[in-house]
Formats: structure tokens, sequence, C-alpha cells
């Protein structure tokens, strides 16, 4: 199992002057192994190391913090960074404006659909094997967008990206989770994993709108380097792994009944979503009376009941059943669907607004949007901060209503309205706002998730904020400017209230209430993973 860091710097190991790693029920771990700890008067406690030279090297925190940033911004830059674009693409490509949809929507469809199995993935493959392979499907697809010469050819480098995506995200988020101690250590992680992903929608957005002057081919060129730069050094930075299954979960391979109910789970969750994501779209751009949107509809609540029906039952779900049922975090789920259909629905009619409306240019819309960079870096180190003072439920609510007081700012905005008066103020009071809602309500999902879960629950909170964005652009883009602000504030605001709400009684995960801030050694989080490791071989 990957050691967990909570100093400064990663102990290198047989080192003389290395740190001592953090005892665990006075007990250390090496690479699978249980040792025990052997103090002694007046000295610090060191872990009895095996002298053989075949450990791996651990990367460090930072380092290890970085890789998977990297991996994170290479999948969120890929999303974002074509958007601006998009006038470019359809005169060059001679797409119709239902191609044009399917440029945008072809990621969005592959990546909420695939979150859930290649969540997966990474608890029963192990993490390093799944983000490489997610940076590398990332990487070659942005080349194959770039070199596209036809539509058809541009669509499917889109589906590549987003299975990409969908693959890297969810181990990123689960490396987090197992690679770092609960407390100020896994906070730190966290927050800068949550502001590495908002400052990816941003600068996708304005690097993609300076890079379409010199043509659009270069926003597929902006995230090769990256890619490159990150399928070389995950090999060499990051240990091999042993996977962790899920609690439960069979360690041979499925056989009989077991694979058939892997194979209908996994085709259901994948045709439903794909159904789900395709009906909001068809709704986003030919309106709420096609019919076909609503047939879909169907098909996907169809799909997606038998998904409910099959999956709890299989040996190897899908879904992390032992985690969701812990106290509050359906209820984290649920306010992260509505708070992300309302972010990303504000995001889009922003969008629209600012170059139909006030006229702006590619580059000018663009950097409109710095203003939610500048946002989310002031308010990094201020929610690591309060993460660790306050409790989640009362950072998070108190983020979402800050979110909401944003949207119904925008809410006044119209034709006439200037930059430095009617948005620059919204649009950084809802930049700050989301990292403090969001830093703790993920922490709050994720900790106390036993490595075997990891992914799967990374999955899920990825999928609700991808299956709750698209709902929200299918509706609120229906709406004029004004009262789409509006309904994202009331969203946003009712979300917020929800979580503000008292809970008695209930316990959000391992012994450790949803309401209490992040403490480091929690119960049910390091204590917890260090079980999980001892009985599944590693993660």
């Amino acid at each position: 199992m990957p050691l967990r860091y909570s100093a400064g710097r990663a102990p290198l190991a047989g080192s003389a002057d290395s740190p001592p790693l953090r005892p665990v029920l006075g007990k250390h771990t090496v690479t699978g192994v249980v040792m025990p700890s052997f103090h002694q008067p007046g000295k610090p406690s060191q872990p009895s190391l095996p002298s053989q030279p075949s450990l791996p090297s651990l990367p460090g925190p930072r380092r290890l913090l970085a890789l998977i940033s990297a991996t994170q911004l290479l999948a969120v830059l890929d999303g974002t960074a074509v958007t601006i674009a998009l006038p470019r693409i359809q005169r060059d490509l001679g797409l119709s404006s239902a191609g044009l949809a399917w440029v945008l929507s072809a990621y969005a469809l592959a990546f909420g659909s695939l979150l859930l199995p290649f969540g997966r993935a990474g608890d029963l493959l192990g993490r390093r094997r799944v983000l490489l392979a997610g940076a590398a499907m990332c990487t070659a697809a942005s080349l194959a967008g770039a070199l596209a010469p036809s539509g058809g050819w541009l669509i499917a480098a889109r589906v590549a990206q987003g299975a990409g995506a969908a693959v890297a995200m969810p181990a990123a988020l689960a490396l987090v989770t197992t690679g770092f101690a609960a407390g100020p250590a896994r906070t730190r992680a966290f927050t800068v994993l949550v502001l590495v992903s908002g400052l990816g929608g941003v600068l996708g957005m304005v690097l993609g709108g300076a890079l379409t002057g010199y043509g659009w081919r270069w926003t597929f060129l902006l995230t090769v380097p990256l890619g490159v730069a990150t399928v070389a050094l995950v090999p060499a930075r990051l240990p091999a792994e042993n996977a962790a299954p899920a609690p439960g979960a069979p360690t041979a391979p499925p056989r009989g009944p077991t694979r058939a109910r892997t194979l209908i789970s996994t085709s259901t969750s994948v045709g439903g979503l794909v159904a789900l994501l395709l009906a909001l779209s068809r709704l986003t751009t030919d309106g709420w009376t096609d019919p076909g949107a609503y047939a879909l509809l169907c098909v996907a609540g169809v799909l997606l009941a038998v998904f409910a029906r099959v999956d709890p039952r299989s040996p190897r779900s899908l879904l992390p059943y032992a985690p969701l049922r812990a106290g509050d975090r359906l209820a984290v789920c649920g306010t992260m669907f509505a708070m992300g259909a309302a972010l990303l629905a504000t995001t889009y009619v922003l969008t629209l607004f600012v170059q139909d409306l006030l006229g702006y240019g590619p580059l000018r819309a663009g950097i409109a949007f710095l203003p939610f960079s500048f946002g989310l870096l002031a308010a990094a180190p201020l929610a690591a901060r309060l993460s660790a003072r306050l409790p989640a439920r009362l950072l998070g609510g108190l983020g979402g209503l800050g979110c909401a007081a944003g949207m119904g700012w925008l809410a006044l905005a119209g034709p006439g309205t200037h930059y430095l008066t009617g948005l620059l103020g919204p649009m950084t009071l809802i930049a700050v706002c989301r990292e403090l809602a969001f830093v703790p309500l993920t922490l709050a999902a994720m900790d106390g998730v036993e490595s075997g879960d990891a992914g799967g629950m990374s999955a899920v909170l990825n999928t609700m904020l991808q299956v709750g964005g698209a709902l929200g652009v299918a509706v609120l883009s229906a709406l004029p400017t004004g009262p789409a602000f509006a309904v994202a504030a009331a969203t946003t605001g009712a979300a917020a209230a929800l979580v503000l709400l008292p809970r008695r009684g209930r316990a959000a995960h391992a012994g450790k209430p949803f309401g209490e801030p992040q403490r480091a050694g929690s119960p049910g989080s390091a204590d917890r993973t260090e079980t999980a490791g001892r009985r599944h071989t590693g993660g």
C-alpha cells in the first residue's frame, strides 16, 4: 500500500537522518510488511527498515502532489480549451451546427459515462497504472485532434479525450486519499486539487482564446507537452502498487454469474449515462420540444433502473455502497450535484453573455474570466486553514451561500453592463466561495474511505459534478440571461441551506460527525486505510 505523508518531506528508505514514519496503532508498515516499533527512552522512535534494495523509490509529498495535479490539469484543459475555438473549427472543417455541438458534447458524453467503471479500475488494477493510462490517452487524443482532417476525426478525438479524463481523474483523487494522512497534509492536497480544477477551467478559456488567433489546432496542441512530461514522470516517480480491491470483493477473476452481473452492471451504467447525457445535450441544442430527447430519457431511466437492481448484488459493484451509506455522504454528493449544476451553467451562460450581448472577441472573452483565477488563488490558502478549524458542513454551506449571492448579483447584468461595475465583483465572489465550499465538501466525502473504495468514491463525486453540470446547462440555456442566473442562485442557495441544517444522531464516516473539522489521525481515516491495506495487500 502507498505510504501517507504528514510531514513536509518524504522519508528516504534507509537514510539515517530521515524523519520517522508516523506510527499507526504502535506499528509501522513498509511496502505491506507490518513491523513493531521499539521505543528507547530519550530517543525518537525509528522504523525497522529492511536492508533489501528492492524497496521502491517513494516520491516526496510535493512531488506526488505535483504529478497528481499535472494529470488533473491535463484532463481539465482538454475539456475547456476548445470552447472558444468552436466558431473557427466550424468554419475550417465545414461542420453543421449539429456537428459542432458534437465536438463539444462528445467529450462530456465519454467522460461522464465512463467515470464509474474506470474509477473502479483504479481500485482493482492499481492507481499508478490507471493514472498513466489516462494521461497517455489524453495526450494521444489531443495530438489526434490537432491533426484532424475532418469533423468525424475531430469528434472521435474528443471522445478519446473524454475517455482519458475518465480514466485519469478518479485515480488522481483516490491517490490523494490514500497517499496523504488525514489532517493538514490531506487538507492541503485536496485544496490544491480543487484549485487546479478551477484554474484549469479558466486557463483553458484564456489560453484557448489566445491560441485561437493562431489557429484552432493550437488549442489541442496546448496540452501535448504537459501530457508527454506526465507520461514520462509517472512511471519513474510513482512506486508500483498492488491492487486494493473493495472490502468483500473477490480476489479471483469473475466467472459465470459473477461475470454476467459485472458485465450487466457496467453496460447498463455506461449506456444509461450516455443516454442521459445525450438527452440533456439535445435539450440544450434543440430545445425542450425535441421528442428524441424524451425518448433518450426513457431509455436512460430503464437502463439505470436495471443498474440499480443488479449492481448492489454484484461482488464487483461499480458503486462503493459501504461508504455511500455511511452518514451524510449521500447528502454531500447531492449538494455537489446541485452546486456543480449551478456553477457550470453559470459559466456557460456567462460565456455566451460576454460574447453575444457585450460583443467580446475570443481573446477578450477569455481574459474576462481571469477574476475566477485570482479568486481561486486567493481563496486556496484560506480554504485550507478554515477546513482545519471549522466544521465541513458550516464552511461548505457558507461557501455555497456566497456563490448564490454572486449568481444573484450577475442576474442584475444586462446589455449595457460595464465589466468593472457589473461582472468583476460577482465573478470574484463566486470564485472565492467555490473554493471555500468544494474543499470541505470533498474532504467530507473522501475522508475515512478505505483504500479499496477510494477510486469508486472519487468517480461518484466526479459523476455527480458532470451529470449535474449537463443538467444545469440544459435547463438554464433555455432561459434568458437574467432568469438563468437567478435560477442558478436559488439552486445553490437551497443546496447550501440543506447542508447547514443540523443532523442529529448521524455520523458521517467511521465515528467522526460530518460537522467536525478535519484533524490528523481522526477516526475512520488513517487507521481505516491502514486496516484496509493490511487486509488487501496494499493500494
